[in-house]
């Protein structure tokens, strides 16, 4: 199942209200599918291993797509993980300068807002390759 989401996902992007559509279809069991779920665990261990072998592994899968997801830019600012983490310590090195040196600073002029930048749309097929 969530590697149609996934699908999904990469495919044609889902915005973050699907993605927690999804995520709440996907946690609530109904009723009547739950108890007649519980009862067939109650009566066959053997089923129960079986199920639980088949989540590991499709957890794993999923896992291993989502790091290969996460590891692609931001299809918003082009950033990299990489990126993002070289980014937060100069900021930080950038604070720490400022206020060492916020008594003898004249503050500076605010700098001109950049123009948008223009927005593509990133889309992957099923192997996580993406699409020229």
């Amino acid at each position: 199942m969530w590697e149609e989401i996934i699908h999904m996902f990469v495919q044609g992007g889902l915005t973050e209200d699907e993605i927690f559509k999804i995520e709440n279809i996907i946690t609530t069991i109904p009723p009547d599918i739950k108890e007649h779920y519980n009862e067939l665990t109650a009566k066959d261990k053997d089923f129960v291993k079986l199920v639980e072998s088949m989540n590991v592994a499709a957890y794993k899968k999923a896992k291993s797509k989502v790091a290969e997801l996460q590891a692609q830019p931001n299809i918003m600012s082009g950033m990299s993980k990489a990126d993002y983490q070289q980014a937060i310590i100069t900021e930080t090195e950038k604070k720490r300068s400022e206020s060492a040196g916020a008594a003898t600073q004249i503050p500076a002029a605010p700098a001109k807002p950049e123009p948008p930048k223009e927005q593509k749309i990133l889309r992957y097929d099923s192997h996580g390759n993406l699409i020229t």
